[in-house]
């Protein structure tokens, strides 16, 4: 199994129990989360070694997120504990015609108000096989930015493979929009890995994309990522339609220089958390690639852990390799016995 870095924020949610609207009662449901925390569970679960990089406030409530992320078998000796707050997110979880809406409040945390040279990276990635990054992270702070961007560095010159999810959040780069494509295009110059699609290419590389066509749009998208990025091998994406927000359909799509393969079609009815789901999918891909894996089994491994995701509560995906491998060799729903 690989040794996997993941550097990012973490984040505590608060969400909406039972479907409600946001506050309709006195209750919300708490879980420690974060995008790149989140694929380093996946990750560490399918048997993996990893190592969660972030900044946590010295207080009771980063002691809880340490302790969350060892039940699922993290490292957490590289997290600095420094600062006042924990950044948070609301989350109301939408029901048939009602979306799910997000709202952060991550101003001012620790993370954020971290110095972009607090991590010695040379000494974090010694011995690692992939670090993993994501756009989330870049449109934090500037510091954030610098801590990303000399990870990356630090990662090409060892020898240690990166992967990058774009993850552009419009709602966290509005008015620097211009900063944002260009910190996530210097990021991705450095990676052997990205997840991203045609809506990426769009915004990154200003090529139109062929909505009427997902596959075209997508093998598109890959050529273009493989002309502006000189290091990548493999590009990855889902390719999702919303029916409503309890029911959607998800596919993937994963190509190489010289190779192309995708995904039959998942129904997905009465998704119990689709949050999440996208860090899933980075997770399952990022484990079959590190191990040998050819491209059919790579994005067909993926899909299944994002699939599977959908039916968790919270952002964590709590599966096993083995429970993937059956969900792709069975039609699941009946009881195990």
């Amino acid at each position: 199994m690989a040794r996997i870095v993941c550097f990012g924020e973490m984040l505590l949610r608060l969400s909406s129990p039972a479907r409600e609207r946001l506050f309709q009662s006195d209750k919300l449901d708490t879980n420690f989360v974060g995008a790149e925390a989140n694929v380093g569970v996946t990750l560490s679960r399918m048997g993996n070694d990893v190592s969660m990089v972030t900044v946590l406030p010295d207080n009771a409530i980063g002691d809880a997120c340490c302790d969350t992320l060892h039940k699922h078998a993290v490292e957490t000796k590289n997290i600095v504990r420094q600062g006042e707050r924990m950044a948070i997110y609301f989350l109301e979880t939408g029901a048939m015609i009602r979306p799910s809406a997000i709202t952060y409040d991550r101003k001012y945390s620790a993370f954020s108000q971290a110095k972009g040279d607090i991590f010695n990276w040379n000494e974090i990635l010694k011995g690692a096989d992939w670090l993993h990054l994501s756009g989330i992270t870049l449109a934090v702070s500037e510091g954030a930015q610098k801590a990303s961007l000399a990870a990356a560095q630090a990662a090409r010159k060892l020898g240690v493979k990166i992967s990058f999810d774009c993850n552009y959040r419009p709602s966290l780069w509005t008015g620097r929009e211009a900063e944002g494509i260009k910190i996530i295009k210097d990021v991705a110059a450095h990676a052997d890995l990205i997840f991203g699609g045609d809506k990426d290419v769009q915004l990154l590389f200003g090529i139109s994309r062929n909505a009427e066509n997902p596959t075209v749009s997508f093998q598109a998208a890959a050529q273009e990522f493989f002309k502006h990025c000189k290091h990548v091998s493999h590009i990855c994406s889902t390719n999702r339609t919303v029916i409503s927000a309890d029911s959607n359909t998800l596919a993937g799509f994963i190509a190489s220089r010289d190779g192309f393969a995708q995904t039959k079609s998942w129904d997905l009815f009465n998704i119990v958390d689709r949050i999440g789901g996208g860090d899933a999918f980075a997770g399952g891909a990022l484990h079959k690639l590190a191990s040998g894996a050819p491209l059919q089994d790579i994005i067909d491994f993926a899909v299944a852990t994002s699939a599977v995701k959908h039916t968790i509560p919270g952002d964590f995906n709590i599966t096993t390799e083995a429970e993937v491998s059956a969900m792709l060799s069975s039609s699941g729903g009946d009881v195990k016995r």
